[in-house]
């Protein structure tokens, strides 16, 4: 059963989840505050023919072969449509949708049944392009601004975000991601270790089956000797690294950990003498900077990668490869302490989430 006022994601909620989980956790966590609970959508999980328009699907059940990744296949598409069903004989009167676009069924029954929503975006889609094709990205971008502009409110984690839909005439507000108490927690014992560490190495780590960063990660593999005279190595880390980058076929300075355990990749950011990110397409890396700057790990970032940090204490960005000696070479000769969050107002967040959704808050009125 359905609750009254309820939170929808297509993310798992656990502690010290990765990236959109963690997003997503400390989302949902805040909104319980208002009385929005957490749905269970696992029941809704199921076959049923795929049938879809939608650049965003792909009819693969396993595995995207459209793109050659792990893409949005079938069974999120059908999930939405049996969720849809129950929304439509349910008592919801009101509810909070994360990256509604994947929702488009549940998304229509709450605009027919009159039932506010407020959208949660982690990332814009469009941004985050699975082919090198810009066609397919104006289609998505188009989806996601109709379905932005049927919600009361949007909440984005990159202020670009914010900016763009505000000109498409969608009302938001721009709440930055911050770690959680537990997350911090494992944050200040790298920081920690940092201080006595031996740091000999420089670290790239992301998920590779993302393809703006696996675009990212193979330029900058392409070029790091070139760059840094082969003398200083870099270490690849992340889910699907493996997959896509063998050691016997990589330069000597470049050195492939692929997924690593808790343990391997904590040792990594205590030993590494910055974190280098490199997109030259994509969403930015809007979880991963602010959790490497409370761990007092340098970020060198192009200005793509580092977009929304743009100019924060802690991120070195360069604009071409070829400044990347030189950002290095300042970043060396620097120590870095953890870098204050600038957070959002929770209050009111909550108080704006509360007015559109029709919930008595014990926050301040709107201003």
């Amino acid at each position: 059963m359905l609750p009254e006022f309820v939170y929808i994601t297509r993310f798992a909620v656990k502690a010290g989840g990765h990236g959109g989980n963690r997003r997503t956790r400390q989302m949902a966590e805040l909104f319980a505050e208002l009385g929005v609970r957490l749905a269970n959508i696992s029941p809704y999980a199921g076959g049923g023919e795929f049938n879809s328009d939608s650049v965003l699907f792909s009819p693969d059940r396993d595995f995207d072969s459209l793109y050659g990744f792990n893409g949005h296949i079938a069974s999120q598409l059908s999930t939405d449509r049996s969720l849809a069903e129950a929304v439509a004989s349910s008592a919801i009167k009101g509810a909070v949708v994360d990256d509604p676009v994947f929702f488009p069924h549940t998304m229509r029954v709450f605009a027919e049944k009159g039932i506010p929503v407020v959208s949660v975006i982690h990332n814009i889609e469009a941004f985050l392009p699975r082919s090198m094709e810009v066609k397919p990205q104006w289609d998505v971008l188009q989806e996601e601004v109709r379905t932005a502009m049927s919600s009361g409110l949007c909440v984005t984690i990159a202020r670009e975000d914010a900016w763009l839909l505000r000109n498409m005439g969608v009302e938001c507000y721009n709440f930055p991601y911050f770690p959680s108490a537990d997350v911090e927690a494992q944050l200040a014992g790298i920081r920690i270790s940092r201080r006595k560490s031996e740091k000999k190495f420089c670290l790239c780590m992301g998920t590779a089956f993302n393809p703006p960063t696996l675009f990212g990660m193979k330029r900058l593999v392409e070029n790091w000797p070139g760059l840094t005279g082969g003398q200083l190595p870099l270490v690849l880390a992340g889910y699907g690294v493996e997959r896509f980058f063998i050691q016997e076929n990589m330069p000597a300075s470049v050195i492939v950990a692929g997924g690593v355990d808790d343990e391997k990749l904590g040792s990594l950011l205590s030993e590494c003498i910055a974190c280098v990110l490199h997109q030259d397409v994509g969403a930015g890396a809007l979880t991963k900077i602010p959790e490497l700057l409370r761990a007092g790990i340098p970020v060198v970032a192009s200005q793509h990668a580092a977009r929304s940090y743009g100019g924060c204490a802690g991120v070195y960005e360069y604009q071409d490869l070829v400044e990347l000696p030189q950002v290095l070479a300042q970043v060396m000769q620097k120590q870095s302490a953890p870098t204050p969050l600038a957070r959002a107002d929770k209050k009111q967040l909550l108080c704006n989430v509360a007015e559109v959704l029709g919930i008595k808050s014990k926050h301040h009125s709107r201003q």
